[in-house]
């Protein structure tokens, strides 16, 4: 893979990141969650959408982004428009308090997957 196309990957994976920050602190939920349109009528090749989403999570630690829901909807906006299959989901699990999870599942990997078992209360597709 040459320069051009890494530097395609990493522009775009800033895109969705910067795009989903704007709807979360401009916008309501469903706004956030709204499923994002494909950019592509072909799918990218599973290479290209694993390299991709490995620089969505690169950056998401250099700009040190914890919300795990910001991580997964701009992760699951991003595989989705590239013709990709990703669902969110939403849990909850009560211990001692109240925890709230989100996460990303795909056919080829999940992103931020719970290590304890939670109660989904919302799938986005």
């Amino acid at each position: 893979m040459n320069f051009h196309s890494k530097l395609a990957k990493l522009f775009i994976a800033l895109y969705f990141l910067l795009k989903t920050l704007l709807n979360y602190y401009f916008f309501s939920l469903e706004n956030l969650l709204k499923s994002e349109k494909k950019l592509r009528q072909k799918k990218i090749s599973l290479m290209e959408i694993t390299i991709t989403c490995n620089y969505q999570v690169k950056l998401f630690k250099l700009f040190k982004i914890k919300s795990c829901l910001i991580k997964s909807v701009a992760l699951k906006n991003m595989i989705n428009s590239f013709g990709w299959e990703a669902v969110l989901y939403i849990g909850v699990k009560k211990e001692e308090e109240l925890h709230s999870h989100s996460w990303v599942h795909t056919n080829f990997r999940d992103f931020f997957k719970p290590s304890t078992n939670m109660k989904i209360i919302r799938t986005v597709f």
